[in-house]
């Protein structure tokens, strides 16, 4: 299965009742109620599912350009056959990430390495991670570099394992949107033909977007107050399984 879906209000609600985790997430909890928050939240909720499903005593997982990683240590508390992983680099910022190396403690391992560039392939061997995943970092990724991206994610998942990468993706009234066909052709281009795509690009009032006080904040931030004012940031998540050869 490779789908390519928006998160909606349901899905995230939905998990919300089965993981306390995510109810905290959605009602703010500890943090802030943000796309972020919400996109947390739910890789929380399909992680557990995919850690349920993998049989194997000892099960890997990535956090792809997980920069300190705030998914991770909530897994691992929950999740003691968890062998964990933070793929990144610490020399260069990438959307606003920090350039110190986290100090992680025993449980969490970090590797140096870009996946989709040339030299990832002799740091990371093939069919290295149940799961792998990333958390707004996809957005970053260059156009031109999307499809080498997944193509590696793909290619470091182990047979059975899944790939699970949640994406921020700037969506308005238009039903197009050039980087969300950017991000189907860079997909099937490095994976295969997706089973299931968003049919139209415009915004949606079940789609789980962040609160008008981030865009502002945002807008403010970055300078580009008309972009935020006609558009609203969504979760797009891409989900792509490996099968047994």
């Amino acid at each position: 299965m490779r789908s390519l879906s928006i998160l909606d209000k349901k899905t995230l609600f939905d998990a919300g009742q089965r993981h306390q985790p995510v109810r905290k997430a959605i009602l703010g909890g500890a943090s802030k109620p943000r796309l972020k928050s919400f996109q947390d939240a739910i890789a929380y909720a399909d992680i557990t599912a995919a850690l349920r499903s993998i049989n194997s005593k000892r099960i890997s997982v990535a956090d792809i350009g997980g920069d300190q990683s705030r998914i991770l240590p909530l897994l691992l508390s929950k999740h003691p056959n968890m062998d964990s992983f933070i793929v990144d680099t610490w020399d260069q910022s990438i959307g606003q990430g920090t350039t110190k190396r986290p100090d992680v403690g025993p449980r969490i391992k970090l590797i140096d390495a870009l996946l989709g560039q040339p030299e990832t392939s002799s740091i990371i061997s093939d069919n290295s991670f149940d799961i792998v995943t990333s958390i707004s970092v996809v957005e970053h990724v260059p156009e031109e570099n999307l499809t080498d991206f997944f193509a590696d994610s793909l290619r470091v998942c182990k047979p059975g394992g899944v790939v699970l990468h949640y994406i921020d993706l700037h969506i308005s009234d238009d039903a197009f949107s050039s980087r969300g066909h950017a991000t189907v052709k860079a997909i099937e281009d490095g994976c295969g033909t997706l089973d299931t795509r968003p049919k139209n690009w415009a915004m949606r009032s079940r789609y789980v977007s962040n609160p008008d006080n981030m865009m502002f904040r945002w807008g403010e931030r970055r300078g580009n107050m008309r972009f935020r004012t006609k558009t609203q940031a969504v979760c797009m998540i891409a989900r792509i399984e490996k099968p047994f050869v």
